[in-house]
């Protein structure tokens, strides 16, 4: 946000007031058309073509519309909405952050075969504190940053003094209520480490696993 700022005070001093503001409201009014447009799903199909930022979504080619995917950290659901436009599959979210809950569950409520479900998951079914971005300021209602949210309290860029209450569902448990999983998504910001031993265990019924891994966890300051 600073840098966009920046660049606008840039092209005040370049080019004018009035030329800068004609600039600011075209560019705002092209963000609504873009925002409100990719509400339909043909728009959101050609934009994952041609946007860079799905390039890497790629990976998930081994689906189908009979297939299951389990989102463990699905935050605001750009993966899940990515998997069911292209496969119209199964498709299950995990998400401890009150607010990136919030948001799926509205998202998806229409949807018959995204199911949502606010919890975190873990080695058993405690309730665990839920570490908070170091610059969050709005406690769990703060969306922007609950994608850094993590059960580790050293992950490097969460606060150990913010954290919330959350339930927790164990890998275990998870992974018993399916007969097979064609994709299991892995991304809850350096808790990976924790439950990597349980899945490795039970990979006989996981076609494939993608994982976004962390540094500086509780799993590195504890081996």
């Amino acid at each position: 946000m600073k840098s966009k700022l920046n660049k606008f005070l840039l092209l005040i001093k370049n080019k004018g007031i009035i030329y800068s503001f004609v600039f600011l409201i075209i560019y705002l009014l092209r963000r609504v058309i873009f925002t409100n447009l990719l509400k339909f799903r043909i728009f959101r199909l050609i934009n994952y073509k041609f946007n860079s930022d799905y390039k890497s979504f790629k990976i998930y080619n081994n689906l189908n519309r009979s297939s299951t995917f389990v989102d463990i950290g699905a935050n605001i659901g750009k993966v899940a909405e990515y998997i069911y436009d292209n496969y119209s599959c199964e498709i299950y979210c995990y998400e401890p952050n009150p607010a990136a809950y919030q948001y799926l569950k509205k998202k998806f409520q229409n949807n018959n075969k995204i199911k949502v479900f606010n919890l975190a998951i873990a080695n058993d079914n405690k309730k665990r504190s839920l570490y908070l971005h170091k610059d969050n300021k709005n406690s769990e209602n703060n969306l922007s940053l609950s994608q850094a949210s993590s059960l580790s309290r050293y992950k490097n860029n969460v606060d150990f003094e913010k954290s919330i209450k959350v339930d927790c569902i164990s890998i275990q448990k998870l992974l018993d209520q399916f007969i097979f999983i064609d994709t299991l998504k892995i991304d809850i910001e350096g808790y990976e480490y924790e439950i990597a031993d349980t899945i490795i265990k039970h990979k006989h019924k996981i076609s494939k696993i993608t994982c976004e891994l962390h540094k500086n966890t509780n799993y590195f300051k504890k081996n």
